[in-house]
């Protein structure tokens, strides 16, 4: 399907399609597997994605799988894929609950980038202690940290505001955006050099918010597949930015720029 027809952007007069087709795009935010709550995907079907909407890489991890719950199969096979197509940078999941020194140790020298980290589907706070003993060995791996903050995630603004100030060498990815508590998590941590805010899974008037109140630096664009497609994600990303003014150079930066920044 063809979503430029839908684009609020292009009925304007705005060129969307000819904009996108010169763009760059890295994905901050997506899964391969099989998920508890019967969302799924698999490596095939998710680079096909890839390919058809121009994306150049895409941070991938584990969903929440079942029957593995040290993750120890899912992070294999996230590495192995990304072995084999160098287009997705993988990252590898931990639960803070469950011998994640073990794993973490285990997987450190596999060329991983970075750590997931759910609290609602691992059902821990943000001042667990063995949360910020992982934060802690992120920083010191110089490994990205991403932080679910989602769904059933909230008042997290000073949690993350004292991970951020407590570790200021460890790259935060705010999954969702902090969602639900979004306006007090931008003016908690917005001007962070080592916090981005991805942009996965959220609604439009809560991209406004991002874009009104964050420099552009700060933002970087995430998909969230399988729970969104990525031509949804991007089209909504960026007919977002087209009508509230952004600037082509700033789309290039969400898009890119940014996430290339931290990841190269």
């Amino acid at each position: 399907m063809d979503l430029s027809q839908y684009s609020l952007a292009s009925t304007l007069g705005i060129p969307v399609k000819k904009l996108l087709s010169k763009l760059e795009i890295w994905d901050a935010h997506s899964h391969i597997g099989t998920d508890k709550d019967g969302h799924a995907i698999g490596p095939t079907a998710f680079l096909a994605q890839m390919k058809a909407n121009h994306v150049q890489r895409a941070v991938a991890f584990p969903l929440n799988t079942p029957d593995d719950p040290n993750f120890t199969k899912s992070n294999d096979q996230i590495i192995q894929i990304a072995k084999k197509h160098k287009e997705i940078i993988p990252f590898f999941r931990l639960d803070p609950k469950k011998e994640w020194e073990k794993e973490f140790d285990r997987v450190l020298d596999q060329e991983f980038q970075g750590i997931k980290l759910h609290p609602l589907s691992q059902n821990f706070p943000l001042n667990d202690p063995e949360f910020r003993k992982i934060c802690s060995r992120a920083q010191d791996a110089k490994l990205v940290l991403l932080i679910h903050l989602g769904f059933g995630v909230k008042n997290t603004a000073d949690h993350i505001f004292r991970i951020a100030t407590e570790f200021p060498k460890l790259r935060i990815i705010l999954g969702h955006a902090g969602f639900v508590d979004v306006e007090e998590v931008i003016k908690a941590v917005g001007d962070f050099e080592n916090v981005l805010f991805d942009t996965s899974g959220i609604r439009v008037f809560d991209i406004c918010e991002l874009f009104q109140h964050l420099d552009d630096r700060r933002i970087a664009f995430g998909s969230d597949v399988p729970y969104f497609t990525l031509d949804v994600a991007i089209y909504s990303l960026l007919d977002t930015a087209l009508l509230m003014g952004k600037s082509q150079k700033a789309i290039k930066r969400i898009f890119h720029d940014n996430l290339v920044r931290w990841l190269t």
